[in-house]
């Protein structure tokens, strides 16, 4: 059975999650078919490749500050634009970019 939540809050939660670096359960706040953009230009689709995306990303060690502007809602997709910046471990600086 599906259960379902208000995108605020899953997105709360996966903010909740990457800070205590828990790969196994923030992949499965993904359908099994999702895709995900881990970097402006970028996307991949089903948890498999979403994990992988999500291990990477784990590994600079980043932290999400900031709150949601908006989250847009169009069938069951929702997408969401905040104002999160994105710090990570020392050294990642040039390689990772938080988009706006």
């Amino acid at each position: 059975m599906s259960v379902e939540f208000a995108p605020e809050a899953v997105i709360e939660r996966f903010s909740e999650l990457l800070a205590q670096g828990d790969l196994d359960a923030m992949v499965e706040l993904y359908e099994p078919d999702a895709t995900f953009a881990p970097q402006p230009g970028a996307q991949v689709t089903g948890r498999a490749a979403i994990r992988d995306a999500l291990a990477a990303f784990l590994a600079v060690q980043p932290r999400m500050t900031g709150h949601i502007q908006k989250v847009l809602c169009a069938g069951g997709t929702a997408s969401r634009m905040a104002a999160r910046p994105v710090t990570c471990a020392p050294g990642w600086g040039a390689k990772v970019a938080s988009g706006s």
